[in-house]
């Protein structure tokens, strides 16, 4: 294992089937930097997996699914594992994803890096 900048990986063009960033690219100071250097490193053809939390866009299971988040939080607070309200507030304020320039946004999908 290698821990590395998300902007900056220490791998040559083209070396991986598979790249994958869970929970981890809203966090990045540029998403669509750290998103082009994991295709970077992909072989053509290659899959680029990114995992994040949102909210359900049915008002009702937001507001059910906020108060799970709520009681997760208070369960976390009661066992001092404050990881969960961090949790709870990237799910609450996750931006969604950045559409590369000219395609529609897309709630589940998987980039496929191209050959050359």
């Amino acid at each position: 294992m290698v821990r590395a900048d998300g902007l900056h990986l220490p791998f040559a063009d083209g070396v991986f089937d598979v790249a994958c960033v869970a929970f981890a690219i809203d966090d990045m100071a540029d998403r669509e930097r750290c998103a082009a250097e994991l295709l970077r490193v992909l072989r053509p053809g290659g899959t680029l997996l990114l995992l994040e939390l949102g909210t359900p866009d049915n008002r009702l299971l937001r507001r059910l699914y906020a108060g799970g988040l709520h009681t997760m939080r208070l369960l976390g607070r009661s066992r001092h594992l404050e990881g969960y309200g961090h949790l709870r507030e990237e799910i609450l304020t996750y931006g969604g994803p950045t559409p590369s320039p000219g395609s529609a946004p897309r709630r589940a999908s998987c980039a496929t890096a191209a050959g050359p």
